[in-house]
């Protein structure tokens, strides 16, 4: 797609076809990149949390390095957004926490998701394994929290989503073997459906 084509599509066009676009193409131009992150970096809120979300993840692909937009986007985390959101966000930090290492951020806002009981059990589970990557010297007492969290809740999603992160993130370099068996066993014990047995088994080939 011609670059005044792609201008057209994030100032006239649907939301719809602005995350299609952002999920469908393989960006490459410079051109393309740098108008692409203006966008990102100007669109400061959104009435289609789909679109913020789809903008979130191109702001990880591009690897947009901008201390403001780190910041807007913990502020999402404080607010009533939608716990779609503020997953997204904290994926955000998960993927990007390496290239903002120098930036001296306030993560401030992950900690406070923690003991907010207004948010879902799913987000604030995200939340400590954010945490025990973002402050390792205190993250006993994250994965205390977190195990008796994933005893609490029987979403099956929110299960899913802590064995997918252990496989796929950096936080496995944080935890112990045995603490990460002894979330399995948690969950198993819960009868969560094949889902969550899935993930389970598919962690367990990892550990042994």
């Amino acid at each position: 797609m011609e670059l005044i084509e792609i201008e057209k599509l994030f100032t006239q066009k649907s939301f719809q076809k602005r995350i299609d676009f952002i999920n469908d193409s393989n960006i490459s131009n410079i051109k393309e990149k740098d108008f692409l992150a203006k966008i990102i970096i100007n669109t400061k809120e959104s009435s289609n949390d789909w679109y913020l979300i789809a903008l979130i993840g191109l702001a990880v692909k591009l690897q947009i390095k901008d201390k403001g937009l780190v910041e807007r986007y913990l502020k999402y985390l404080i607010e009533p957004n939608s716990y779609y959101l503020k997953l997204s966000v904290l994926d955000y930090i998960t993927d990007t926490k390496e290239i903002f290492k120098d930036y001296n951020i306030d993560y401030r806002a992950v900690r406070q998701i923690i003991n907010n009981k207004h948010d879902r059990l799913i987000v604030r589970n995200q939340a400590l394994l954010n945490l025990i990557q973002l402050y390792p010297l205190e993250k006993d007492d994250f994965m205390r929290i977190l195990k008796k969290n994933l005893s609490k809740t029987t979403d099956y999603r929110s299960h899913i989503r802590i064995f997918n992160n252990i496989m796929e993130t950096s936080v496995r370099n944080y935890l112990p073997v045995a603490y990460i068996k002894d979330l399995m066993r948690i969950s198993e014990s819960m009868n969560l459906g094949r889902g969550t047995i899935d993930a389970i088994n598919r962690l367990g080939n990892i550990l042994d």
